[in-house]
């Protein structure tokens, strides 16, 4: 697996406590941690050099997502936001982010066992948050790690239903289920009643790298 990784940067207003970054690639997968000093960190390289930055005094993590807490508001944000940046991107370059298990295309105990998990984050997460607007995704299949889904109801054909994919239903499901390497949209979006989508069906829904 390449070691490549994009990192977005929510750059934090003057006075604020946290600063925020996320990866395309999970940090920690399917979890969430919080420490307060090095001394809390147990071997993982990238948490202690975050809290050896001068003026960090926490580091919270979930899933793809990095915060750095900062409380003495008299220290600067940008030598520290440049200082996190630089040390998540040289733990990805360094092959140091954990290997995310994958499923081979086949094996039908795994597939089935994956199928359980999108399921349930569809039903559970996903389809009431897009309820509000009359939209729904149903899961078709899984082959291996990818899962192919169709939008339905005011999401067939809707111009959003690309960003509802790749962030909402990606994000929710990697989550869960971080073995999971691409999420296809099947939907037929040229039938909807707004059509927008003139490409070929079956494109992925993840965010080129």
């Amino acid at each position: 697996m390449s070691d490549s990784v994009e990192l977005r940067v929510f750059e934090p207003p003057t006075r604020a406590e946290l600063c925020r970054y996320r990866a395309s690639r999970p940090v920690l997968p399917g979890g969430q941690d919080y420490f307060a000093s090095v001394e809390e960190v147990e071997g993982h390289a990238l948490f202690r050099s975050l809290l050896e930055i001068p003026g960090v005094d926490g580091v919270g993590v979930e899933h793809d997502q990095v915060v750095l807490v900062r409380k003495d508001r008299a220290r600067p944000w940008p030598p520290i936001v440049e200082a996190g940046r630089q040390a998540i991107l040289a733990w990805f370059a360094a092959g140091l982010a954990p290997e995310l298990p994958t499923i081979e295309e086949g094996d039908e105990a795994a597939e089935a066992l994956l199928r359980e998990k999108v399921q349930r984050v569809i039903d559970e997460v996903v389809n009431p948050g897009v309820a509000a607007h009359s939209g729904e995704v149903t899961l078709q299949e899984v082959r291996g790690s990818r899962v192919f889904v169709t939008l339905g109801g005011g999401c067939q054909g809707c111009g959003a239903s690309a960003i509802t994919v790749r962030h909402g239903l990606t994000t929710a499901i990697q989550k869960v289920a971080p073995e999971v390497t691409e999420i296809v949209d099947v939907t037929d979006h040229a039938a909807g009643q707004s059509p927008w989508y003139r490409g070929e069906a079956g494109e992925s829904a993840l965010p080129s790298p």
